[in-house]
């Protein structure tokens, strides 16, 4: 019986990603340097990427657009014949089945450039997230009236930031994973060396749309601290098991200055499964909850 269960779930699998092949004209096309895509998650740093971005004469951004067809929208100020972007960002590339295969229609139907933007520090994205979504916390926040000091000194929930850690990082996995389908040219843009070495990464991006460099767009930034008043309960979460000492290692502040993307990137896209289609639909998804 759970032999035949296992198999009726790989045939779905498979199936969920038919989408990304039932147009094979998306993969002949050229990718327009106009146009771009950026695929991110909340918390990530899309704020300060967003004021970079739209700092540049030369680049059309709308933020966090919802339907798909206002992606479109977004995309139609491009123009082969001046140096610009056009483009929108949206959320949850890889949140639900659905969700991916409709990102890669539109990939494939409109060959953007596409900026996929994560963070490493997955503790740092889950503890950003509950101050700001959930709604306990955002009810007793109300009551500091702006106090940041009051806020840093309510207690969080150290599971739900260590449930919310965990999916963060299979949300990169599955991220990179999914990036080997897409039908446009990509390119990764972590929070982390955004911070630290804003003017470089900012030059890969100007590069890889097709735009004119801008130094006078480059805005110092800074790490901000963790502040959690309960954090012996949040070390306590990541402690049950020898798989959370990488999780344990992003509460030290060095964890952001240090961390090395090219070499945990590399380790990602060399993953067993990562380039199996069927293996990434069963193994790599954030479950619902």
């Amino acid at each position: 019986m759970h032999l035949i269960g296992w198999l009726l779930l790989v045939v779905s699998a498979s199936a969920d990603f038919q989408c990304r092949f039932d147009d094979d004209e998306g993969n002949k096309k050229q990718a327009l340097r106009g146009t771009m895509l950026v695929l991110k998650s909340p918390r990530v740093g899309s704020t300060y990427l967003r004021s970079v971005l739209e700092a540049h004469p030369n680049v059309v951004l709308e933020w966090e657009v919802g339907s798909i067809s206002n992606v479109k929208k977004s995309m139609a100020c491009a123009n082969a014949s001046i140096p610009r972007a056009c483009g929108a960002s949206i959320n949850d590339f890889v949140k639900t089945r659905e969700r991916t295969c409709e990102i890669f229609r539109l990939v494939a139907a409109m060959t953007p450039r596409v900026v996929l933007q994560l963070r490493w520090n997955v503790v740092e994205k889950s503890l950003s997230a509950y101050r700001l979504f959930n709604r306990d916390f955002v009810s007793r926040k109300k009551r500091c009236r702006d106090d940041e000091a009051c806020v840093d000194a309510l207690r969080v929930d150290a599971k739900a930031i260590a449930t919310g850690a965990r999916r963060g990082d299979e949300t990169i996995r599955a991220t990179v994973a999914a990036a080997t389908w897409l039908a446009s040219p990509y390119i990764f843009v972590f929070y982390e060396d955004l911070i630290r070495e804003t003017r470089t990464v900012l030059v890969k991006i100007y590069d890889f749309l097709g735009v004119p460099r801008c130094d006078a767009c480059a805005r110092p930034a800074r790490f901000s601290p963790l502040e959690v008043p309960n954090l012996d309960e949040l070390v306590a979460a990541f402690s049950s098991d020898l798989d959370d000492a990488e999780y344990l290692r992003m509460l030290d502040p060095r964890f952001n200055l240090e961390v090395h993307t090219p070499t945990r990137l590399a380790r990602l896209q060399g993953e067993k499964n990562a380039h199996d289609r069927r293996n990434f639909t069963v193994g790599h998804w954030r479950r619902r909850t």
